[in-house]
């Protein structure tokens, strides 16, 4: 049996909100271990390629409203996490914050 275009494309659009959770978990982790002094370079460019590619993402306009929700929570996700990354990295270049500690 041929799968239709509608259930291929609800079957990208799943694979698309997947990878960007992935990806999105990984930055997570890249920052946390950035912060602990692990690692020396900040992932700021990862994050700023991340951004791009949930504002050019096809599920901003997907009408299937359980996708859009739930790519609106990862974008909103994503947004908190940038605060909380802001906020830590300019801790840290006032002196606050050491990495590691």
């Amino acid at each position: 049996m041929e799968e239709s275009a509608f259930q291929k494309r609800r079957a990208d659009d799943e694979k698309e909100l997947k990878t960007l959770t992935q990806r999105l978990e990984q930055l997570r982790k890249d920052f946390d271990r950035f912060f602990m002094g692990q690692e020396r370079i900040a992932p700021l460019p990862r994050r700023d390629k991340l951004k791009r590619e949930f504002r050019a993402s096809r599920l901003n306009q997907t009408r299937n409203t359980a996708l859009r929700f739930r790519f609106q929570n990862l974008k909103l996700r994503l947004t908190t996490y940038t605060n909380y990354w802001e906020r830590m990295l300019r801790q840290v270049e006032e002196g606050k914050l050491r990495p590691g500690s």
